[in-house]
């Protein structure tokens, strides 16, 4: 994969590269299809998972923890990765790329950020940190679409 990506990239740049990634994802769903298909049936019976996000009788629902939550995870993070994106878009726009490359980049690092960023913000414990992790990826990447990196 890695000796195909560095082949697009010589040739056709990042979006080499983006259709690169996409044949392999191809050939991984591909893979799983037929694996999937052989496989034997399972011979216990599945177990029934008791969903989390359900409570017990009686247990406060926490509402307003859980709302902070998802407004921090979902589209605080999805701001974040955004204007990370945007900025990346536009410091390789200053180091000369063309602009179907820098678009291209742009385009895979915002949904990239916001996986990661996801991930992270739910693994935090505490408020402040999922805030601070936000603010991290989010003024540098500010800084750069303020100097003008956006364009």
């Amino acid at each position: 994969m890695a000796v195909a990506g560095a082949f697009a990239w010589s040739g056709a740049g990042a979006w080499g590269v983006s259709i690169t990634a996409l044949c392999g994802l191809g050939m991984a769903i591909f893979l799983l299809l037929v694996a999937a298909a052989r496989s034997a049936k399972g011979k216990g019976k599945a177990s029934i998972p008791r969903a989390v996000i359900l409570r017990d009788p009686g247990e406060p629902a926490n509402l307003t923890r859980r709302t902070i939550t998802f407004l921090l995870a979902v589209p605080g993070a999805l701001a974040t990765a955004l204007a990370i994106g945007v900025a990346s878009r536009g410091l390789v726009t200053a180091l000369h790329w063309r602009e179907a490359n820098a678009n291209a980049l742009g385009l895979f690092v915002m949904p990239l950020a916001w996986a990661i960023l996801l991930h992270v913000v739910l693994m935090q414990e505490h408020r402040k940190a999922q805030g601070l992790t936000l603010l991290a990826g989010g003024i540098p990447a500010l800084a750069v679409i303020a100097a003008g990196g956006w364009l």
